[in-house]
Parts: C-alpha cells; sequence; structure tokens
C-alpha cells in the first residue's frame, strides 16, 4: 500500500492539479488508486480540514473510520489538499522568525494520526517568496478579508521566508519518508513527471494536459477594487473583486499585481535561489528540475 500526500503549498498550481485529478478519479480507481481532494476533504461527509484545525465541535471517530475505510478499498492513495499546511489567513501563513506555517507539522501530524499513521510521501510545490506572498494576499482578497497588504505583511521579511524549514519540520513528522519537491517556476516543464511522481507513469497518461485556473489579480484591477472599497462600504468585498477583475482582467501572460518593494522583489529571488539549492541537497528530499534537452553530436 502506497499513501502520497501532495500538500500544496498554496498559490502554486494545486488547483490545477487537483482538478486535472479529479476528472479521472474514476479511471484511476479502476486502477487502483483513490483520490481524495479538497472538494471532499472540506465537506460534511469528511471535514478533514476540520478536524485538523481543531474543531471541539467535531467528532473525530466517525472521520477516522471513514479514512481507514477508503484506505483499504484501494491499494494505492492519493490525497491533496493544501489546508493541511494551514491557509492563507495572516495568522496561519506566517510566524515568528520568517517561519511558513507555523502549524503544518502539528496540522500534518493530526492527518496522519486520523488515517493510522501509514508511511507516506508528501509532495511539494514552492514559490518565490516575493510573488508567493502577493498571490496569497489576493487570495485573501477573494474570501473576503478586505485588509491591505502592508498590514498583512507587517512584521514579516518576506524575503527571508523560509521553505527550506518548513520542508525540515515536515521531515520530523512521523511516518514521512521523503517529500518530493519542485518549483512553481517550473510547474510547464516538470508537470508530467510530479504526475508520474503522484500517481505512477501509466496512471498519469490518464490525466489531460493542464489548463489554466485562478489567473489571480491584474494591477489595474487591483487599484480599481481598492478605490471602490473605500468608496462603498456595503457592497461585499468579494462583489467588488469579481467587478474589478472583469474590467481589468490578467491576460495570459501579463504580471499578476506588484504591492510590495521592488527591491523586495529582486532580494526575494536571490534568497529562493539559494534555498531551492539547499533543498535539492538535503536527505529524503527529491528536487524536480526541468530536464536539459539533448546536445546534438557535432
Amino acid at each position: 500500500m502506497t499513501v502520497r500526500i501532495h500538500v500544496g503549498a498554496h498559490k502554486t498550481a494545486s488547483t490545477e492539479l487537483q482538478y486535472a485529478i479529479r476528472s479521472v478519479r474514476n479511471e484511476l480507481a479502476g486502477q487502483g488508486l483513490g483520490f481524495l481532494g479538497p472538494s471532499a476533504l472540506r465537506s460534511q461527509r469528511l471535514p478533514l480540514s476540520r478536524a485538523i484545525r481543531g474543531d471541539q465541535n467535531l467528532a473525530a471517530e466517525p472521520l477516522r473510520a471513514k479514512l481507514r475505510y477508503w484506505l483499504s478499498s484501494h491499494e494505492d492513495h492519493l490525497i491533496s489538499e493544501e489546508n493541511i499546511l494551514g491557509t492563507t489567513s495572516r495568522g496561519e501563513m506566517f510566524g515568528g522568525d520568517d517561519v511558513l506555517y507555523p502549524g503544518a507539522e502539528d496540522r500534518l501530524a493530526r492527518t496522519l494520526e486520523l488515517l493510522g499513521k501509514p508511511e507516506v510521501e508528501l509532495f511539494l510545490a514552492i514559490r518565490d517568496p516575493a510573488t508567493f506572498v502577493t498571490s496569497a494576499y489576493g487570495q485573501q482578497l477573494r474570501s473576503g478579508a478586505l485588509v491591505d497588504v502592508s498590514t498583512y505583511v507587517r512584521g514579516v521579511k518576506v524575503r527571508s521566508l523560509d521553505w527550506t524549514g518548513l520542508i525540515e519540520r515536515l521531515l520530523g513528522c512521523e511516518g514521512v519518508s521523503r517529500v518530493v519537491c519542485w518549483r512553481l517556476e517550473d510547474h510547464t516543464q516538470v508537470r508530467g513527471r510530479v504526475l508520474a511522481r503522484l500517481l505512477g507513469p501509466e496512471r498519469a497518461a490518464l490525466v489531460p494536459p493542464a489548463t489554466l485556473r485562478h489567473r489571480g489579480v491584474s494591477e489595474k484591477a487591483y487599484r480599481y477594487f481598492m478605490k471602490t472599497a473605500l468608496e462603498d462600504m456595503e457592497t461585499p468585498v468579494q462583489t467588488l473583486l469579481r467587478d474589478a477583475q472583469k474590467r481589468h482582467p490578467r491576460l495570459e501572460g501579463e504580471p499578476s499585481m506588484r504591492l510590495l518593494h521592488h527591491r523586495t522583489y529582486r532580494s526575494s529571488l536571490v534568497n529562493y535561489d539559494a534555498q531551492a539549492g539547499r533543498i535539492a541537497g538535503m536527505e529524503r528530499v527529491e528536487f524536480l528540475r526541468p530536464q536539459n534537452p539533448p546536445v546534438p553530436p557535432v
């Protein structure tokens, strides 16, 4: 039996992978692989997300029984849920000393306990911290949280947010055998290899090509949204943001909003490259990089 858990992170094309895999979940089940994604794990029938947040009104035993029955029903298993790490809210995203997802290891440990503490492989995509934070902030706006970006990142050294430390903490959880990691910036080039590692090569061939999900908020849309949000105190935030995105959509190839200081984006990228190098050299980490095309003979 294999158990693989894709934990995101948020804003790293997780939705694209989940959508594509879910579209062939019946075919995958026919080949012995069970799949649970966010639509199942955030539902009333299988409320994993609530359970690992410590919801005191939720009885754990029925959920535990359902998850273990699911494990017994398939040979191989894939869970994909970025909220195992936390959410994009400020308190769950940032901790002291530039920690990312400060509660991640506790939430993962609760997940593994509910599953019966199997041995698992974790799958995690990382992203340049500055663009990651900007995109996570956009997710908060879409959820209806009206907060300015300076408040969202107050006290956080964005350029120093630490993916390396997050992976070390996840590897420290009992039952985690390995972390398979890749960069969002390489998603297009490594998507096929990610799917092959998640599903197996034959099953990966069933998954349809990538489709773009969550285009993000354009710079013009954000500026329009903030202006209207200050003038209109009655319309829900989500409605104002949707209207702004409709008026100023982010077109394919267009950069998303850049709300931090330009020096933050520059220094973040430098630190991120260094972090990726360190992560690639860590024990029990498999780092997926784009494969160089073969050099033609001279």
